[in-house]
């Protein structure tokens, strides 16, 4: 099997199922790989994962990955990844990042999100 078919496969799957959150509408002033490729997202999947192949000797679990380059390889293509200029110098987007450091924050008791944000002391 060819990683084209294999990439078609999963996310079949994916969609059927609601894997890795395909069903949920992107947030304001976030983007994903999957959106961002639109129709040609399979074919966009389909080179890292014979890439990966290629490297690991196995196809990568793209249903319920359970290694950290298996991760990897999917939130390239679903993961939210904040939407940011690099102009912005005046923060008019301070939102976005709040929102970056409190998702952070979930995963990490340590992170207070003043300190993240306002480059507080520790």
């Amino acid at each position: 099997m060819g990683a084209e078919r294999y990439v078609i496969r999963s996310l079949e799957r994916i969609a059927d199922e609601g894997l890795h959150g395909i069903r949920e509408p992107v947030p304001k002033g976030y983007l994903r790989g999957v959106e961002m490729l639109g129709e040609e997202f399979a074919a966009g999947l389909a080179r890292p994962v014979g890439i990966y192949r290629r490297n690991h000797g196995a196809w990568p679990d793209l249903i319920d990955p359970r290694t950290f380059a298996n991760n990897q390889l999917l939130f390239k293509f679903f993961g939210l990844i904040p939407r940011v200029s690099p102009s912005d110098k005046l923060c008019a987007q301070l939102d976005l990042m709040v929102e970056a450091a409190e998702a952070i924050g979930q995963f990490f008791d340590f992170i207070r999100v003043d300190m993240f944000i306002r480059g507080g002391e520790v």
